[in-house]
């Protein structure tokens, strides 16, 4: 972990953090954000929320890497403040239609997997070695197909019980 400082004299700024409750995590977002333009990721087809969403499923879970439904849903909800409920309509399926993220279905459990943000080079899938056992296509087909899958999904209960 690196401590830095920053000296701000933009009026716009100061103003905008003072109405921010956690003030260190706001620049580290912003410094996110930044490195991730910088780097040709564009988010521009996402709202703040589902932006928000999509920077933590690419720091906590990772590109090509999955996790399981009911716990991204969980994490999601805290992270953006929407009900258990919303997540899946209001976050999930955005960032699936647009190829944030894929849903697959597995045995016993239903997974969602990161996908690389298209870059300003080009769009779709980077090649991410993955070693989850899911392949690019995962067997599943369509976006529509995906989209069948999520809504067949039992949600996560926000008290941890089974659904």
């Amino acid at each position: 972990m690196t401590d830095v400082g920053a000296r701000i004299d933009d009026e716009e700024l100061e103003e905008f953090l003072e109405g921010v409750e956690n003030q260190s995590e706001a620049v580290r977002e912003g410094l996110r954000l930044l490195a991730r333009e910088r780097a040709g990721m564009s988010f521009g087809d996402l709202d703040d929320d589902q932006e928000r969403a999509l920077n933590w499923l690419l720091d906590n879970v990772g590109v090509g890497r999955r996790s399981e439904l009911e716990r991204i849903e969980n994490r999601l909800a805290q992270v953006t403040s929407y009900d258990m409920e919303l997540v899946r309509s209001a976050i999930l399926r955005p960032l699936e239609a647009n190829g944030y993220i894929r849903v697959h279905t597995g045995m016993a459990d239903v997974w969602v997997v990161v996908c690389a943000p298209p870059s300003e080079e080009g769009t779709g899938e980077a090649s991410s070695g993955r070693d989850d056992g899911v392949g690019d296509g995962g067997g599943v087909g369509s976006v529509e197909a995906q989209r069948e899958r999520l809504d067949a999904a039992e949600p996560a209960r926000a008290d941890g019980g089974d659904a």
